[in-house]
């Protein structure tokens, strides 16, 4: 299983448990994890705060929680660009 196709969108941790939503496109639908559960042949070792640690035959492979708040969406972006784009063609 390719990794870098996941995204991880979401992780909950409370008290008694911590979860993680991992997003396959492939498939398009979300996958709840919890510590122990199984994924395409990786194993859930850790889930933190900000990342989920996958392990399969010794190898290690790590989720990590995209930071969006400094990043504009991509909507957004390309809006800027096309009104600009736009606006120079006016001229």
């Amino acid at each position: 299983m390719n990794l870098a196709r996941l995204n991880l969108n979401a992780v909950l941790i409370t008290p008694s448990e911590s979860s993680a939503w991992v997003w396959d496109p492939a498939k398009k639908a979300s996958v709840r994890l919890r510590l122990g559960d199984e994924l395409e042949g990786w194993s859930v070792r850790e889930v933190r705060s900000d990342r989920v640690q996958l392990e399969r035959q010794g190898e290690r492979n790590t989720l990590v929680l995209r930071d969006y708040k400094n990043q504009p969406p991509k909507e957004k972006a390309d809006e800027t660009q096309a009104d600009a784009t736009t606006a120079s063609d006016r001229e």
